[in-house]
């Protein structure tokens, strides 16, 4: 039987930082993961089915031996991410390591919603 995938809903303004920080940790024991040499990687489109590629979230282990993991976009991305005639977008992402061995596993699906500021 699979593993169910967790998932976890945000929210950003178009025009700010996004940043997603997550700690992986063992479920059974809570014990943080161990990244060392792996990658990660994670994909914004508008829908699980789309083809096309939104953006390319810049996603890194700045303390791999305690299982954190940050995924990033910049604010000249988010900036893009709203027509100007929608008061909100919402994308999808998610979350995939790749361990030394090259196994894949992806750890997160997100659900990201992007709205306008009123400041511009």
């Amino acid at each position: 039987m699979a593993k169910k995938i967790p998932k976890y809903t945000d929210e950003c303004r178009a025009g700010d930082d996004y940043l997603l920080p997550i700690i992986y940790k063992d479920k059974a024991t809570g014990i943080p993961h161990v990244l060392t040499d792996y990658t990660i990687r994670a994909q914004l489109r508008e829908r699980v089915t789309s083809t096309e590629i939104t953006a390319t979230l810049n996603c890194s282990s700045p303390d791999p031996a305690n299982g954190a993991i940050h995924c990033e976009l910049d604010s000249t991305i988010t900036a893009t991410l709203v027509p100007t005639n929608k008061p909100f977008q919402s994308y999808v992402f998610d979350v995939e390591l790749t361990d030394p061995s090259g196994e894949v596993k992806t750890i997160l699906d997100v659900t990201v919603k992007f709205s306008q500021g009123v400041t511009r």
